[in-house]
């Protein structure tokens, strides 16, 4: 019977360590992340960082993973078939804006591994990841064209530039350390994308 306790124990570790990284990343940027890095802001030796994760790729692959994960939960919450696009459209820009709130942002993190990575064993969870993110807000941007919410006739192409304009907007708030200024920034983003999906 295996030791629960044991277990538990290993999962906060490894949460632990994954926080120390995300913050590491977030703050110093990728190219400062290193695995000694890491196990000082977890306050730990280098050697636990390396059983947990075998080497920088490892650890870097499993960020991936975290940093889309809430990004996955977030359009999945997009395709949902019951309740109003528009609301539904408001509930994912508010959810993306939570995600980039500083001083720990999954979505700046996973924006910087994507732009900044090459190496095909960490980029695999990100491609997946943004292929389902894709399709979760084409369809939710397809509903709402079906129901006379907004105009959008290509919601796969409507998405890849709602997506930009958020992700613009969001890389700017990201850095931004002042919450009143992230949420007029939100409202603008909100602002905009509505304008631009609007029916004329």
């Amino acid at each position: 019977m295996p030791n629960v306790p044991s277990q538990q124990r290993s999962q906060d570790r490894r949460a632990l360590l994954l926080d120390a990284a995300l913050r590491t990343a977030v703050a110093q940027g990728l190219g400062e992340l290193s695995l000694q890095r890491v196990a000082d802001a977890a306050g730990v030796a280098k050697s636990v960082v390396l059983y947990y994760f075998g080497d920088r790729t490892g650890l870097l692959t499993e960020l991936a993973r975290q940093a889309g994960a809430p990004l996955l939960q977030l359009h999945a919450q997009a395709q949902t078939a019951a309740g109003d696009p528009r609301g539904q459209l408001n509930e994912w820009l508010a959810g993306m804006f939570a995600l980039a709130t500083p001083p720990a942002s999954p979505w700046l993190l996973f924006a910087m591994l994507w732009t900044d990575i090459a190496d095909p064993q960490v980029r695999a969870p990100l491609e997946a990841c943004e292929r389902m993110c894709r399709a979760g807000l084409a369809q939710l941007l397809e509903r709402g064209h079906a129901q006379y919410c907004w105009h959008a006739p290509d919601p796969e192409l409507t998405s890849l530039v709602l997506r930009a304009l958020v992700d613009g907007v969001l890389l700017r708030a990201a850095r931004e350390p002042d919450a009143q200024v992230r949420v007029r920034l939100q409202n603008q983003c909100r602002g905009a994308a509505l304008d631009a999906l609007v029916r004329r």
